[in-house]
Parts: C-alpha cells; structure tokens; sequence
C-alpha cells in the first residue's frame, strides 16, 4: 500500500483528490521531498544560488567525510596485519643522516611475501642548490623512495593532514 501511496505522491495524485488532514509540516516535506526529485531528474525547477551552493558545499564534505573514513580503516586494517597502509602518514628516518621526515605511504610492495612489506614513500626536504649568481640557497625538493618497515614509524590519526595527503 505505502508503494502506491509514494507513486500516487509522485505523480500529484493526491492533490486531485479531497485534502487530507495532514499538517503543515508534511505537507512540507512533501514539497522539499519532490522538490529534490526533480532536482534530480534535471527538473525545470531550478534552485537559487545559495541552495546549490550549500547543496554543493554539503556533497563535498560528504565525500570528505567518506574518503577519510576509508583511509581510516584502511590504516586500522593494515595495523591489524601488522602493514602499513597506502596514503598513511608516517615518519622516516634517514639512518645516514639521522634526520626523521615527516612521510606518505605512496607505495605497497609485497614481492617478498606478506611477512616481508617494503613501501614506496614521498616526503619533502630541503637541500642546497646554486641559483644563477652562484649563491648557495636552500630549496625544498620532494623526494620518492623505497625503504623497509624499520625505519618507519606510524603517526597519530590527523584528520587534516590525512586529508592533505589523500588530495595529492
């Protein structure tokens, strides 16, 4: 019964008929509820500016929201495994320099098994280079390697930062 009741509402049916005692409230959301069908459906009704800019606003941080949530579990999975994730932010140490880096999981690497990962990681660093003038100036250069597990270190769950890497 309630699937022709909605078909009925779809169709305007209901408006043909006697008034129903329904109150303000659902007539409303009734309104709002085939307002956004036919947004939908690429309807003539068209929505004012700021309601698609909240609508679209609100579908960003809705996909935001998503992506984080599976990069989180993502992480969660791979600890349980005793891995790191792809994407996760971890901290690398330079064992002939003892610099520690702040890094990104950029790569997984399991051909020696899944006991023995290695990973592909991205960071950032600056390093001296000669401008034109023959002038030492620092630069900050992205840099890709691979390394083992031992010289990683995972991070505590940065939402924000997180989010930085899964845009790149």
């Amino acid at each position: 019964m309630m699937f022709l009741s909605k078909i009925a509402e779809k169709t305007g049916l209901f408006e043909m008929m006697a008034p129903s005692s329904r109150t303000q409230n659902e007539d409303t959301n009734i309104k709002n509820t085939r307002r956004d069908l036919a947004s939908q459906q690429g309807s003539a009704e068209k929505l004012s500016p700021d309601e698609e800019l909240a609508r679209k606003i609100q579908r960003e941080e809705d996909l935001r929201y998503q992506k984080l949530q599976t990069q989180q579990k993502s992480e969660s999975d791979a600890l349980k495994n005793g891995m790191l994730a792809l994407k996760q932010r971890v901290q690398y140490l330079h064992k002939s320099t003892g610099n520690v880096y702040d890094a990104y999981i950029a790569g997984v690497h399991l051909d020696d098994g899944p006991d023995k990962p290695y990973y592909t990681i991205k960071y950032t660093k600056f390093q001296n280079k000669l401008d034109k003038d023959g002038l030492e100036k620092e630069e900050l250069v992205g840099v890709e390697k691979q390394t083992d597990p031992d010289r990683l270190e995972r991070v505590p769950w940065n939402e924000d930062a997180a989010w930085e890497i899964l845009i790149k």
